[in-house]
C-alpha cells in the first residue's frame, strides 16, 4: 500500500526539477542580453550605421538642429540647411587593413538639399532658398573595434547662438518677405 508521502515525492521532484530549470534558463538568457546589449552601438547598428552616427555625432558638434533645419556658421555667415541626409561610402577593405585590424573604412557624407544664408557680415535680409546639394565629409574608419572619423574639409565652429536667437533672425526673415 502506497503511502500519501510516496504519493508526493514525485510531484514535488518534478516541481523542484522545473523551478531549478527555469532559473537556470533565466540565467542564460540574462547572460546573453548582458553580452548583446552591453555594447548597443556596436551589436545593433550594422557598421555602415554606425559610421553615419559618428558623422552625425561630429556634424551636430559644429551645427544646431531647430525645428527641421540644421543651423551652421561658415565664413562670417549664419546659414541655414534643410534636407540633410547622412551617407556612408565605404572603400575596399585591403589584406593589410585586415591584418591591422580595419573592419570599415570610407568617407560618410553629410548632404542638404537646400540652404539660405540667414545672418552675417553685411547680411541685412534672408538669402533666397537654393537648391545646392552641399557636402560636408567624414573620413572614418573602424580598427579593433574603435571608430574614428575626422572631417576632411568644411564647417569648423558650432554657430554661437541657441534656437531661440536663431528663431528670431529667421523671422525677421519671414516679415522681410512679407514687407516686400
Amino acid at each position: 500500500m502506497k503511502t500519501k508521502q510516496n504519493e508526493t515525492q514525485p510531484a514535488n521532484f518534478n516541481l523542484n526539477l522545473l523551478k531549478t530549470s527555469f532559473i537556470s534558463t533565466l540565467i542564460v538568457l540574462s547572460s546573453l542580453l548582458f553580452v548583446c546589449c552591453s555594447n548597443p552601438s556596436s551589436n545593433l547598428l550594422s557598421e555602415d550605421e554606425q559610421a553615419a552616427s559618428k558623422a552625425r555625432e561630429l556634424f551636430e558638434k559644429v551645427s544646431i538642429k531647430c525645428n527641421d533645419s540644421f543651423f551652421v556658421f561658415t565664413e562670417n555667415k549664419l546659414w541655414e540647411l534643410n534636407g540633410i541626409s547622412i551617407n556612408p561610402d565605404k572603400l575596399q577593405i585591403s589584406e593589410a587593413d585586415n591584418l591591422n585590424g580595419v573592419t570599415w573604412k570610407g568617407l560618410v557624407l553629410v548632404h542638404w538639399k537646400a540652404m539660405r544664408e540667414i545672418a552675417g557680415e553685411g547680411v541685412n535680409e534672408c538669402g533666397d532658398w537654393l537648391n545646392r546639394s552641399i557636402i560636408q565629409e567624414y573620413s572614418c574608419e573602424r580598427r579593433n573595434s574603435e571608430w574614428t572619423c575626422t572631417p576632411n574639409q568644411g564647417l569648423k565652429e558650432k554657430p554661437k547662438w541657441n534656437c531661440d536667437e536663431i528663431s528670431q533672425f529667421v523671422s525677421k526673415c519671414k516679415s522681410k518677405r512679407a514687407v516686400n
